[in-house]
Formats: structure tokens, sequence, C-alpha cells
């Protein structure tokens, strides 16, 4: 009820076929991009990885993004 009321549209998977789960992937992989980018522009070392990875959470999680389009995505 929460969801529907907030306007949010679940979408099911199967479990353990990261296939199907394409979103999620896709934004697995921007935020390893990020952070290799982030760790390289400053020459910190790999030991940094995960504080940089909560940054970069940090910044994702706060910044206005915009709603799925009604487009289909391949």
């Amino acid at each position: 009820m929460y969801c529907k009321t907030q306007g949010i549209k679940l979408e099911y998977t199967m479990p353990k076929i990261p296939e199907l789960n394409g979103l999620v992937e896709r934004m697995n992989e921007t935020i390893a991009e990020r952070v290799r980018s982030m760790l390289l522009h400053t020459k910190l070392s790999k030991s940094f990885w995960v504080g940089v990875m909560m940054i970069v959470l940090y910044l994702i999680n706060r910044s206005p993004s915009v709603g799925p389009l009604d487009v289909d995505v391949p």
C-alpha cells in the first residue's frame, strides 16, 4: 500500500539471476566507475576504496534525479 500511495512501482525478478537485474547491474557499474575515477583523480591507493565508495553513495543519494522515462530500454 505504501508504495502505491507514493507512486513507487515495484518490479520483481527471479532471485540469483543477475541478467534480469539490468538496472541494478548498471547502477553497480556506475558506482564502481565513480569510485575508480575519484581514486585516480586524487591519487589515493586502493585501500581507500570503501571510504570513497561511501562518499559516492552519499553523493548519489543526495543528488536530484529524474524518474524513469516512459520508454523501453533494451
